[in-house]
């Protein structure tokens, strides 16, 4: 029986099932990778509205890489943690082992609270606020973060995600994986009480970064001037004492802004892995999912004064002294530097003016 020369290799060429998925498959694959691909920029351009770093983002504040600016990082939070601790005068808080603790618990109520906030668009409680006030979807969304979020935070946060609603019709949802899922943390921001496995883990992996220090009045009075001490402090203090002339007058200086009272700001590094996932705001299809290995967040307290009581009894169930506990919460004033960054290019745009 003769056979085509192309079958013995002799010039022809012989087409392999589709099944061996070679040839023509192969181009397939690769146009099918680039589209994928096309399709995951056009979703982080999308995301730009939103404040939330993705995992190929350029940090927003670089961290020191050479010895000697970790060792001065290092110097400073620790002279800084030791100033922290006078300002929180109990054994039963000590300073920054008790607030890590309290940050693994802030911090999931807070990832919770960012997920798939509502609108007028898509209801949830974002939506009943804003219709029961007249607030726009905007105000609603950031009067609902902030028991946990400073004022300018949580409108940063409120803004991007109506934007990303709008204009792509795109929510988030963020999660702790391994430990939380979106919905599980969204409930637990809910209820108001992170789960206590979920802050235990997290405390074990939550590291406090810097710490910084402000005395003086707040808010500042007009003819008030500041200094930056140490890279740690900062004082607002009348124009007039402003200019140094001598040690004992400096002293007295510190003190009296001291005794105007203080607020303290803490950045802590959190080493678990953290889960965005875009959803289609209606359907909710999964769009894009982007997974970091650490985040970083930023807490205050109250500005509060020498004078004013800082804690309050823990009570059982038994009516006895338990030990003592803060009479105010942290909270989340900066997210991955977020904050931080805008600070420091409004500072370089007016050393340029």
């Amino acid at each position: 029986m003769a056979m085509d020369r192309g079958a013995r290799g002799g010039g022809g060429s012989f087409t392999l099932p589709s099944i061996f998925g070679l040839g023509r498959t192969r181009t397939g694959d690769g146009e099918e990778a680039a589209a994928a691909a096309a399709s995951r920029a056009a979703l982080e351009r999308q995301l730009e509205v939103y404040p939330w770093l993705l995992s190929n983002s350029r940090p927003r504040v670089p961290e020191p890489t050479d010895l000697w600016s970790q060792l001065a990082a290092r110097q400073r939070l620790t002279l800084a943690a030791r100033r922290a601790q006078r300002l929180f005068p109990s054994a039963d808080y000590p300073f920054p082992a008790q607030f890590v603790e309290d940050t693994a618990a802030t911090a999931p109520l807070v990832l919770g609270l960012l997920n798939r906030p509502g609108n007028e668009d898509g209801g949830g409680a974002a939506a009943g606020l804003a219709a029961g006030n007249g607030l726009s979807a905007a105000a609603a969304e950031a009067e609902r973060l902030q028991p946990l979020m400073t004022r300018g935070l949580a409108e940063r946060f409120a803004a991007g995600a109506v934007a990303l609603r709008r204009r792509h019709g795109l929510v988030v949802e963020l999660g702790l994986p391994g430990l939380a899922s979106g919905d599980e943390l969204a409930a637990a921001a809910a209820s108001g009480h992170a789960d206590s496995a979920v802050a235990a883990a997290l405390a074990k992996r939550t590291s406090a970064t810097a710490v910084h220090i402000t005395f003086g009045p707040h808010p500042v009075p007009p003819g008030y001037a500041r200094q930056d001490w140490f890279g740690f402090l900062t004082l607002h203090v009348p124009a007039e004492d402003a200019e140094f002339e001598s040690q004992p007058r400096q002293k007295r200086v510190l003190q009296a802004a001291m005794d105007a009272g203080a607020y303290v700001r803490a950045t802590v590094r959190v080493d678990w892995p953290v889960e965005l996932a875009v959803r289609d705001a209606r359907s909710g299809l999964l769009r894009l999912r982007d997974r970091r290995p650490f985040f970083h967040m930023q807490l205050v307290t109250p500005h509060f004064t020498p004078y004013d009581e800082v804690f309050e009894p823990i009570r059982g169930a038994e009516k006895y002294d338990r030990g003592w506990r803060l009479k105010f919460d942290w909270r989340v004033a900066d997210v991955d530097h977020l904050v931080e960054a805008d600070r420091r290019r409004a500072a370089s745009a007016e050393e340029k003016d």
